[in-house]
């Protein structure tokens, strides 16, 4: 996997730690191994011009303060001599979806999205000199955090895992003042990152200079949303949903309810042996995670769980609605429809019958051509993997 950029941000050693470190969900720093990055990101970062892109909208681009913002902030129009004056009243101003405005930001995000498989986002903090943008908060995604102008000092607070609030649950204010059972208090200058869970208590304050950073946002599935989204789809099948809304006569002893328990594995086990239901969870589960992730870095996202080549078998998307127009060479189904040409036209007409093909034998002149196409036929929902 080609990530030039990447290798700029971690040395192989320090990507292995860096992955350890998001699938065991604690706190990581380390020092960048090439300055030219920092560099090259910073000489990229034109506030006024980033402002001005954003045409006087609210979205793009916002800004933070720890007390109260004025409630005529957001009336007026974000122009860049309005956000300067906010600036020199010590507010932070943070640019939106920067993966969008800078090609480089761009080119990270992706890479971090395809190490991760992770949908990723980026904005930028521009802070002023000895100010606390935020008060002490903990964010619902995993972060990375990467310092490109002045410094920051960031003041940790790790819980013990078991109290960690629910991130998908409503945002608990008690719990952001927590004083952890471990601390750190950390300054984090150019050239330094740090990786920060979900969940963590932290405030962060500007030194005597201004302070630029970015922070890249990972949106990952966890373990409990693939069991609630199996749950979930299990209760929807017209099978195993009717037998999972049957009631529990909780005023029986424990005995029998460590049958009931027994029962309900076994019979969930038995639902997903059935080949049909388990590739219909499967591909549904993989598609509404992927639609979480952020838009931008859905590149290539369909295939996130497969590795495609000659071999891997396909077949048509049984969720999709398919009409074909034989006459102009049109295919439509739910999302929009395709210009068929007459080898296209043949091998559709021979997918709506339910065959299932290589993707060797997908129209194109080379295999790299044909994996291609099956990946844009797979984001697009026409294909499925088959299993």
């Amino acid at each position: 996997m080609k990530t030039y950029l990447l290798d700029k941000i971690f040395s192989h050693e320090q990507r292995d730690i860096f992955i350890d470190k998001v699938c065991r969900q604690e706190f990581h720093m380390w020092d960048i191994p090439n300055l030219q990055i920092i560099d090259h990101l910073r000489q990229q970062i034109d506030v006024q011009n980033l402002i001005f892109q954003e045409k006087g909208c609210w979205g793009g681009v916002r800004v933070a303060t720890q007390k109260e913002p004025h409630e005529n902030i957001l009336q007026s129009i974000p122009t860049p001599p309005f956000l300067e004056a906010l600036y020199a009243q010590g507010y932070t101003i943070i640019i939106n979806d920067m993966q969008d405005k800078i090609y480089s930001i761009y080119q990270l995000s992706h890479d971090l999205h395809r190490l991760l498989y992770a949908g990723i986002n980026c904005n930028c903090y521009i802070t002023p000199p000895q100010t606390q943008s935020l008060k002490k908060h903990y964010d619902d995604e995993d972060v990375i955090v990467i310092q490109l102008v002045g410094e920051k000092r960031w003041r940790i607070e790790i819980p013990h895992e078991n109290i960690c609030p629910d991130t998908h649950l409503s945002y608990i204010e008690e719990y952001a003042m927590f004083s952890g059972d471990e601390s750190h208090d950390v300054l984090l200058k150019p050239g330094m990152a740090l990786f920060l869970p979900k969940g963590i208590p932290h405030e962060v304050t500007a030194t005597d200079k201004e302070s630029i950073h970015l922070t890249f946002s990972i949106s990952m599935p966890m373990v409990k949303d693939l069991l609630f989204k199996v749950v979930e789809m299990l209760s929807q099948d017209p099978c195993s949903g009717r037998y999972l809304r049957q009631n529990i006569l909780l005023n029986e002893n424990e005995t029998s309810l460590y049958e009931y328990i027994k029962i309900a594995l076994s019979n969930v086990e038995h639902f997903f042996n059935n080949k049909k239901i388990k590739n219909n969870f499967i591909n549904g589960i993989i598609y509404d995670f992927i639609g979480r992730m952020d838009s931008s870095m859905n590149i290539d996202n369909s295939f996130i769980f497969h590795k495609i080549s000659e071999n891997t078998k396909i077949q048509k998307n049984n969720t999709q609605s398919f009409i074909l127009d034989n006459d102009n060479m049109i295919l439509y189904y739910n999302n929009g429809s395709i210009n068929l040409d007459e080898k296209s036209c043949f091998f559709t007409n021979r997918l709506l019958n339910d065959e299932v093909f290589n993707v060797s034998e997908l129209p194109g002149d080379g295999i790299d051509e044909k994996i291609l196409l099956a990946k844009n036929l797979l984001n697009q929902q026409i294909i499925v993997i088959y299993r």
